[in-house]
Formats: C-alpha cells, sequence, structure tokens
C-alpha cells in the first residue's frame, strides 16, 4: 500500500480483525487472507491504503507418524520415546484480543471497502473473529 501516507500521519481510519478466542493460524491460511485483500484492494482502492499482518508464524508444527496396520511396524514407531517428529508447517500462535491485520485509510469509502475485504477474509481464517472500526484524530 501507501507507506508514505502512512508514516505522514494521512490515514486516518484504521479497521482490523482481532481475534476473540486462542488458535494457531497456520502461515498457509495468512498467505491466502493476505493475497486476496491486496488483490481486491489493489483493485479498488488502488494506492489509497496501507496494509499490514500484525502476526508471524513463529510456532513449528510437527507430526510424530507411526505406522498402523502395516507388518513390520515394530521397527518403524519408536512410541514416545523419540517424538520429536517431522515438520509439517509452521503457525502463528494468537490469544484473544490479538490483531491479525490491519488496514489504514484516508477516507470512509475506502475503509468500508476494507472493511468488506476483511469480512471476506474471516471464512480463512481458523478461530472466530471481529472487525474493528477506528477514526484517529
Amino acid at each position: 500500500g501507501n507507506t508514505k501516507a502512512e508514516v505522514d500521519g494521512k490515514l486516518k481510519h484504521v479497521i482490523k480483525l482481532v481475534a476473540e478466542e486462542k488458535s494457531q493460524i497456520r502461515d498457509n491460511a495468512l498467505e491466502s487472507c493476505r493475497l486476496h485483500i491486496n488483490k481486491n484492494l489493489d483493485n479498488l482502492a488502488p494506492g489509497n491504503y496501507y496494509f499490514i499482518i500484525k502476526v508471524y508464524p513463529h510456532h513449528i508444527l510437527r507430526e510424530n507418524k507411526s505406522a498402523g496396520g502395516v507388518a513390520g511396524a515394530d521397527r518403524l514407531s519408536h512410541g514416545m520415546k523419540h517424538s520429536f517428529g517431522v515438520t509439517i508447517g509452521r503457525a502463528a500462535i494468537v490469544n484473544p484480543g490479538t490483531e491479525i491485520f490491519q488496514i489504514s485509510c484516508p477516507d470512509e469509502k475506502t475503509a468500508r471497502i476494507a472493511k468488506a475485504e476483511l469480512t471476506k477474509v474471516k471464512a480463512k481464517v481458523p478461530c472466530s473473529t471481529k472487525v474493528t472500526y477506528e477514526k484517529l484524530n
């Protein structure tokens, strides 16, 4: 978006997507939301917004594979003795009240567009969320 306008303080309308419960949001869900929001805001309000992702997927997700129903499974599985697992992805751990996305806009028309886009993205996030609106002085 428009970084210069954000630094200068010209974007007075702030719309946020806030988590309402504790959950893990995978990196591919965050990327899917980012692409959807950025593409639609670029088409509907080109250069008239500033978009930021407030969470980062630091948590490594692991899976401890075990063979079930396979002959010779005793040689494959070690139980919990070596339960480090294989990395299957990353996730951001989100607590209630954590801001996930933030969009800053200069006027109310663009703010309505941004609010609609955040409302569409709510289905891609695994926890219940709410969209908040704030006007800065």
